[in-house]
């Protein structure tokens, strides 16, 4: 006689499966376990953002943003889901829809360093420069290596 779960638990199972799959680099294992976790909490905001992640590392670009796209309707403040549809976008080359995507990852954290330097890149390929020197020194100032080193390569100082 086995013991039954409810449907939260499974989901949060599943959910947590992914989670440590995710860790491990097995991207595959992590999808099952997610799209898993969807179908017992549909509107489960945390497996579609994950699954987005995951589904990144497969460079299912598509899929990426699909999950996201729905992680940001349910959950409209959680920056990392806009800065890794920034990353899409920039991939992608489109850079508008980049730019506007990191900034709404800087409205909700002005302390993320990462979002600065990737925001600079797509202002240098929208040929902002300024904008790009600008977003390298924030980062730089919330002690980013990478950031120096852009700044270092490409503006005049």
């Amino acid at each position: 006689m086995g013991v039954k779960m409810k449907s939260q638990s499974k989901s949060d199972f599943f959910y947590e499966t992914g989670i440590a799959q995710l860790g491990l680099n097995d991207f595959q294992g992590a999808i099952q376990n997610f799209s898993k976790s969807i179908e017992f909490t549909k509107h489960n905001a945390d497996a579609h953002f994950c699954r987005g992640l995951a589904l990144i590392h497969i460079n299912d670009q598509e899929g990426a943003h699909k999950d996201l796209v729905i992680a940001e309707s349910m959950n409209p403040n959680h920056e990392g889901n806009h800065y890794q549809r920034g990353l899409i976008k920039y991939a992608l080359k489109d850079y508008e829809g980049a730019l506007k995507d990191f900034d709404l990852a800087i409205e909700l954290n002005i302390y993320d360093a990462k979002v600065y330097v990737f925001r600079g890149l797509d202002k240098y390929k929208l040929e902002d420069e300024d904008g790009a020197h600008a977003d390298w020194i924030s980062a730089a100032n919330l002690d980013n290596e990478e950031a120096n080193d852009l700044i270092k390569k490409y503006c005049l100082i």
